[in-house]
C-alpha cells in the first residue's frame, strides 16, 4: 500500500517522476505510514531493516567494507587502502548525494540491529523514453545464504515500481557467480545477452551477463 500526498503536477512526464519521487509517502513492509510528508523508504523483516541510507551511516558502511574486504574481492574493483577508511567513504556519499538528488541513484542498507549487513544501489536511472535503472548489490559474509540478498532485491523491484515508476531493472554478473546468478533468477530476471570483458574487476577485465526484469 502507498498513499500519495495530493499535489498538483508537472506537465513534463520526466518531472512528474521526480515530483513523485519527492512526494510519495513512506513505504513499509507493515503498510504504515510514518510520515507522508517525508520522502523515506523503509523495508522490515524480523530484525532486518532495509533503507536509503544517510550521512549518519558513513562509519557504519566503512566498517562493513573492511569486514567483508577479502570476501567480497574477487567480485569488485581492486580498491586500494583509502577506499576502506571513513575520509573515503565520506567523500564517495557526497558524490552519491548529489545524484539522489538528481533522481538518478538511491543507496539502500539493509541493517541487522545497528550494523550495515548489505547494500543494494539503484544507478543509472533513466527517464524518457527508457525508465530503466541499474542493480549493483552485496552482503556480508556472515549473512550470506539466508534469503537476505533475495529479499532486498524484491523489496527493490518494489521501490523501482510503485514509487520511481520504472519499468524495467538491470543487472550485470560475473558468468561464475553462481550465487549472485541464482538471486536475480528468483527474484524474476531473466539472461538476455553477454558482454566480453564488460569491467574491470580485481586487477583483470571480465565477462559480464546482463540479466534484466521487467517491473
Amino acid at each position: 500500500m502507498v498513499n500519495s500526498q495530493t499535489k498538483k503536477m508537472p506537465n513534463n512526464r520526466d518531472d512528474e517522476h521526480l515530483e513523485r519521487t519527492r512526494y510519495r509517502a513512506v513505504w513499509l513492509a507493515s503498510a504504515e505510514v510514518v510520515n507522508p510528508n517525508l520522502f523515506c523508504t523503509m523495508f522490515t523483516l524480523n530484525n532486518f531493516t532495509l533503507r536509503l541510507a544517510n550521512q549518519s551511516d558513513i562509519q557504519e558502511i566503512t566498517l562493513y567494507f573492511i569486514r567483508n574486504r577479502e570476501f567480497h574481492k574477487e567480485w569488485s574493483p581492486a580498491f586500494t587502502d583509502e577506499y576502506y577508511t571513513e575520509e573515503f567513504q565520506t567523500t564517495a556519499f557526497t558524490t552519491y548525494q548529489q545524484r539522489h538528488t538528481e533522481g538518478t541513484a538511491y543507496k539502500f542498507l539493509l541493517i541487522h540491529f545497528t550494523s550495515v549487513i548489505g547494500i543494494v544501489n539503484l544507478t543509472n536511472i533513466e527517464r524518457g523514453i527508457f525508465r530503466n535503472g541499474r542493480l549493483g548489490y552485496a552482503i556480508d559474509e556472515q549473512f550470506k545464504n539466508q534469503g537476505l540478498t533475495t529479499w532486498s532485491i524484491l523489496s527493490i523491484k518494489t521501490f523501482a515500481k510503485d514509487i520511481l515508476d520504472l519499468h524495467r531493472l538491470e543487472a550485470n554478473i560475473i558468468p561464475r557467480n553462481e550465487a549472485s546468478r541464482r538471486v536475480v533468477s528468483k527474484c524474476g530476471f531473466i539472461r538476455v545477452g553477454l558482454s566480453p570483458e564488460y569491467l574491470y574487476i580485481n586487477n583483470m577485465w571480465e565477462d559480464h551477463e546482463h540479466w534484466a526484469v521487467i517491473l
